[in-house]
C-alpha cells in the first residue's frame, strides 16, 4: 500500500442520481476530472476533509467512513446514499477516530490510551 502524504485528503463526490464516492486524493478536483471521463453522469466535488494539520493518516478516515457506509455500498468506493447521510458518516468517523480534549481541540484517540 502506498504511503500517504500529508497533503492528501478524503473527498466526497456526488452524482445527480444519488451516488456518493468517498476516496483519497492529493488533488480532488483533478481526481473528479479523471473519473468524469468514464462516467455518463455528472460527478460533482462536494467537499474534502483535510487531515494534514492533524497529521492523521487519511486512509484511516477513509476506512472508517467506508465502514459506516458499508450497508449502502454500490460498487467499490461508490455508495447509494444521500449527501446529508454521507456527510454524517464523515462526522461519525471523526468521532470514532478522535476525541475532543478539555481545551476543545480534537486529538487522535491513540493519544489517550
Amino acid at each position: 500500500m502506498p504511503r500517504y502524504t500529508k497533503d492528501q485528503c478524503v473527498y466526497l463526490f456526488t452524482t445527480p442520481n444519488g451516488y456518493c464516492k468517498v476516496g483519497i486524493a492529493k488533488d480532488p478536483e483533478k481526481r473528479v476530472r479523471e473519473l468524469q471521463c468514464g462516467c455518463p453522469e455528472t460527478i460533482s466535488f462536494h467537499g474534502a476533509t483535510l487531515l494534514r494539520a492533524d497529521g492523521m493518516d487519511p486512509r484511516e478516515m477513509e476506512r472508517v467512513v467506508h465502514s459506516v457506509l458499508r450497508p449502502y455500498r454500490s460498487s467499490g468506493e461508490w455508495f447509494k446514499i444521500t449527501v446529508a447521510d454521507a456527510i454524517r458518516a464523515f462526522g461519525t468517523a471523526w468521532d470514532v477516530i478522535c476525541i475532543r480534549d478539555p481545551s476543545g481541540k480534537w486529538k487522535h484517540y491513540e493519544e489517550y490510551q
